[in-house]
């Protein structure tokens, strides 16, 4: 049967091309589809608007549009699967992020990974360059992960930590590496065609352009990016 979602929400991610897909659709329809709610996690649909996949979930299943019925899983993560965008180079491909600290590239059409990136850090917010073999990761859960259940016994060193981690992730090499830590909790996350990096907190927009952002060596952290406070 269809997967059960890790918790009761799932989010999308609905480019151009699949609107008209989507809003055929009945009402309630992707709200039902993604297990009640919709904006939380990141989903994405093929190419031809005719499939779309959830986040959200262990796995990375794969539901029809025009049938609204389930169709396969991708299976391989083991913790909940946060987002998933199709590879702009070959859209029979997909990437998966989650919290167990991979990044998973599938070929969705057979099922199959294809390969397995360890990065050792969750990964909450996703999304791949369009400009380059990069992607841009958001992980606030090591600081989540630190927390007792009782959170009066939080001593005051872990309250005060650091909550967000902006990364960028070469896809080739599997390299990762941190550009911005900060203590707002940073929760959106999308990459523009002319190579912006755009993601916001509660109280600031954050832009970082991969065009003047040097190739070689460690930057100052946050040095090539801008903040505008909202």
């Amino acid at each position: 049967g269809a997967p059960t979602p890790a918790n009761e929400t799932a989010g999308k991610e609905i480019s151009a091309v699949s609107v008209n897909a989507a809003e055929s659709l009945a009402t309630g329809s992707l709200s039902y589809l993604a297990g009640g709610k919709l904006g939380h996690y990141k989903f994405c649909t093929s190419a031809d608007s005719k499939y779309v996949f959830l986040a959200g979930y262990l796995s990375v299943p794969c539901y029809s549009i025009a049938t609204r019925q389930w169709r396969f899983s991708m299976i391989g993560h083991s913790k909940p699967v946060t987002s998933v965008c199709i590879n702009p180079k070959n859209d029979t491909q997909l990437y998966s992020a989650s919290l167990d600290g991979t990044v998973r590239l599938w070929e969705w059409e057979e099922g199959s990974c294809l390969r397995t990136i360890q990065i050792d850090v969750p990964v909450d917010n996703f999304c791949l360059s369009q400009v380059s073999m990069k992607a841009y990761i958001i992980s606030y859960s090591l600081d989540r992960a630190d927390r007792n259940d009782n959170e009066k016994e939080i001593d005051k060193e872990k309250k005060n930590a650091t909550r967000s981690r902006f990364m960028e992730l070469d896809l080739q090499r599997g390299n990762l590496r941190r550009l911005l830590r900060t203590k707002t909790e940073l929760l959106y996350l999308q990459c523009s065609s002319q190579g912006w990096v755009v993601f916001a907190g509660s109280k600031h927009l954050y832009m970082f352009s991969e065009k003047h952002h040097p190739s070689t060596g460690t930057p100052k952290d946050g040095s090539s990016i801008v903040r505008v406070t909202l």
